[in-house]
């Protein structure tokens, strides 16, 4: 339980000073999200991820302000009559919610599909630890991430211009495999490995089979997928900090890491320009510049700065053992790594 509510305390608390930048959003200690609510520029409400959840989010109302730095401390305390909680949704449930976010289908299609050698994205589990959801991503930790979503649109595209593999072509490839097999094609279906094997590896591979072609292009999906989910959670109205070297240049780009490691033992990167002009952007390691969507989906909801939350706790469920957060944006096209 002490677990439980040190998690909880974390995330009252908001990293930095409030009172002294006009942000929306505020990173806390747990690695979580709030939301600043300001009237004349004070601050008079707080949002959670879980009230943020609501189609009408309920507020905790600051009803006094204690200036501890008057006092020789180094921070404010605000008085609220309610605690703020994290969202209680997970990656999972967020995009596979066909009802309220139909337009993340075909990306949560993709984050089903990518599972091969015992490897996926979403764990039932984590270490034989429960976990707070149906699934949980399986690149995340202790950390706080960002997971952007192409359009069902885009992403049907790119499977139709040959850059992404679609969800069902690894069901579609067993079928035809096994239709050989079952009719006594085998001359047939040994010529087809090689010609595969000669594809994937550069030569022709006696022993490939048709279990290892569907572990190769469920690998391809998932380092697609890998490729959409970034550390560090940045949020649109949220500081997005830089180096004194950025300021300097004025360079309001950042570049960050992605779960998808490389051949070459390197983490795939992604660009980040969430204030360019006006405009949240991405920029891939081939140039391809993607934009956040600036809109909601068929029932209202925001596509962008939606938070998620992911808990693994200890066998008895008594205790927590991590958290990990995470804001998902939907992008108007898919990013594709070198």
């Amino acid at each position: 339980i002490e677990s439980i509510l040190t998690d909880l305390l974390d995330y009252h608390i908001v990293v930095g000073l409030v009172e002294e930048t006009d942000y929306q959003y505020y990173q806390t200690k747990g690695r979580g999200t709030v939301m600043i609510g300001r009237e004349n520029g004070v601050v008079k409400k707080i949002y959670g991820g879980f009230e943020l959840d609501n189609d009408n989010p309920v507020a905790s109302n600051i009803v006094a302000t204690y200036d501890m730095k008057k006092e020789g401390g180094n921070g404010v305390a605000y008085i609220i009559d309610a605690p703020i909680h994290p969202s209680k949704r997970s990656v999972y449930e967020i995009v596979s919610d066909e009802v309220n976010y139909p337009e993340f289908s075909e990306f949560a299609k993709l984050m089903s599909a990518a599972a091969y050698d015992g490897k996926s994205v979403f764990d039932v589990d984590y270490d034989g630890k429960p976990i707070g959801s149906p699934y949980n991503v399986s690149q995340f930790n202790t950390y706080h991430y960002t997971v952007y979503v192409p359009t069902n649109e885009s992403i049907l595209q790119a499977i139709k211009d040959g850059v992404v593999i679609s969800s069902d072509s690894i069901e579609n490839f067993e079928n035809k495999c096994l239709e050989m097999l079952s009719s006594g094609r085998d001359t047939d279906y040994e010529n087809y490995m090689k010609q595969l094997s000669l594809e994937v590896k550069g030569e022709e591979d006696p022993g490939y089979t048709y279990q290892d072609h569907m572990n190769y292009l469920a690998g391809k999906i998932m380092d697609f997928v890998k490729y959409h989910i970034q550390d560090n959670s940045v949020i649109i109205g949220g500081e997005f900090s830089l180096s004194d070297e950025d300021i300097a240049t004025n360079n309001i780009e950042k570049k960050f890491e992605t779960a998808y490691f490389k051949k070459d033992n390197t983490f795939a990167t992604l660009t980040v320009n969430p204030k360019n002009n006006g405009e949240f952007t991405i920029v891939d390691e081939t140039g391809n510049i993607a934009k956040v969507v600036n809109g909601t989906s068929a029932t209202g909801k925001s596509l962008n700065n939606i938070m998620c939350c992911e808990y693994v706790y200890e066998e008895t469920l008594e205790e927590l053992y991590t958290s990990s957060y995470a804001v998902i944006h939907q992008i108007d096209k898919p990013l594709i790594a070198k």
